[in-house]
């Protein structure tokens, strides 16, 4: 036989074994007996044709969170902000409305615009995280002093926050003490900041001693309103070396700092809201 022949027959042969398979798995079916069953319509089949993602972000539950830098700087890396989303993550979405350099003499104006569409179907937690610049010092530094609220109107503006959120039928609240300052860490920033002849002629904007009544403010009206809250500032300094390894520049969170706000932020969702999960 020449070779052509031989190439030839092979080449018929494998045809015929491709055309066999190809008929038995890519083949239509010849009957209504052989058609595989349509899916059940999703309910996003179902949904109106005008319906937008838009839609779809909306009515996703939501926690809201309320604060200054240490709220507003919550999504960087390693922020508590981030973790809390990791946790929940298919369950709600996380939006942080943090404002730095407020206090809350400031942050109550801005309530309208940041609670706009909050109700109780839609919104299944806020935190309410202020204090650390209400606790910047009267006699510091012009900034500080600027930022200085008093601690009877701070615990004030805090009341007036939780009445204005339950009022939008939102129950689940969660307030939040400002955390300890870092005395050194602070004294630290400072330098950089104007240098260390200015810096050693002026008081620091904030200390932990002073900071102390404003966390203790925040735990009287969570008690007397019957709202959770977690005591960062005595939790955080049951650590070892809590001041280097927590904050950055005395006040704001390092990736270690951030973790424990998490844990500790957690710890009180378990007990108080343990249908949160």
């Amino acid at each position: 036989m020449a070779k052509w022949e031989r190439v030839l027959g092979i080449s018929v042969i494998l045809s015929c074994c491709f055309i066999g398979v190809y008929w038995s798995y890519f083949r239509a079916p010849v009957s209504d007996t052989e058609m595989a069953p349509l899916p059940e319509p999703t309910q996003h089949d179902l949904l109106p044709a005008d319906y937008t993602n838009t839609d779809f972000v909306l009515q996703r539950p939501r926690f809201l969170l309320f604060g200054d830098s240490l709220t507003e700087r919550a999504f960087s890396v390693g922020g508590w902000a981030g973790a809390l989303a990791h946790h929940f993550y298919r369950k709600v979405d996380v939006i942080s409305r943090g404002f730095g350099g407020y206090n809350t003499r400031w942050a109550k104006h801005l309530m309208k615009d940041v609670f706009n569409g909050v109700d109780g179907t839609n919104t299944k937690l806020v935190t309410v995280f202020f204090g650390a610049n209400d606790a910047a010092r009267a006699n510091g530094p012009p900034h500080s002093a600027r930022q200085h609220v008093p601690i009877p109107e701070y615990a004030d503006n805090l009341r007036q926050m939780v009445a204005f959120i339950r009022g939008l039928g939102v129950q689940t609240i969660v307030l939040m003490t400002p955390p300890p300052v870092h005395d050194a860490g602070r004294k630290d920033w400072q330098v950089l900041r104007v240098g260390k002849a200015a810096s050693d002629a002026m008081p620091l904007d904030r200390t932990n001693e002073h900071t102390a009544g404003y966390a203790a403010a925040c735990l009287d009206v969570g008690k007397e309103l019957g709202v959770p809250c977690v005591d960062l500032y005595g939790r955080l300094q049951k650590e070892q070396d809590w001041g280097p390894n927590f904050f950055t520049d005395g006040l704001h969170f390092s990736p270690l700092g951030n973790a424990k706000v998490f844990e500790a932020l957690l710890d009180t969702l378990a007990s108080a809201y343990p249908d949160l999960k």
